[in-house]
């Protein structure tokens, strides 16, 4: 019972701190492009120059979270959607949510969720602080000018 119990937390918190570590890397990656505010993007296959959204089944594998597909429905996705909300509740992750709802009455939804476009944004306090961090841009310096110096009278 008790090594039942500690998998089901170990579990729980695998389901919300690889997320974080993975987010985490990622929002920095933002920033150092400039685009922290912003969702991550990834490039569209087929398509040079042009990006989309990352999938669920994307955002995960990236966590290294591995995808129950024997129990996808009915433990995983809530599991899952209750830890992105607790991090969006704990203001980790800003926006979290899908391009467009799945429809859960449908059979075989599961498919659709893990395909589902999903933009996570960084929270807007972690954008305020990144831009804090920010050197300042510095300022054009000013040339030497090539007119000479008239001589001041009495020198």
């Amino acid at each position: 019972m008790q090594i039942r119990c500690y998998r089901q937390a170990v579990n729980k918190c695998e389901a919300s701190e690889k997320p974080i570590l993975y987010l985490a890397e990622r929002f920095r990656d933002l920033a150092k492009e400039g685009t922290l505010g912003q969702p991550p993007r990834v490039p569209a296959e087929n398509q040079p120059g042009r990006s989309r959204y990352p999938t669920m089944e994307e955002l995960l594998n990236g966590a290294l979270i591995k995808i129950d597909c024997n129990n996808l429905t009915q433990r995983f996705v809530p599991r899952i959607e209750d830890a992105l909300q607790d991090l969006q509740q704990k203001s980790i992750v800003g926006r979290v949510e899908p391009v467009t709802p799945v429809d859960k009455r449908q059979s075989h939804w599961g498919k659709a969720w893990l395909g589902a476009p999903m933009p996570i944004q960084a929270p807007d306090n972690l954008v305020k602080e990144y831009r804090l961090l920010q050197p300042e841009p510095a300022l054009p310096s000013k040339a030497a000018s090539s007119c000479k110096r008239r001589a001041q009278p009495g020198r």
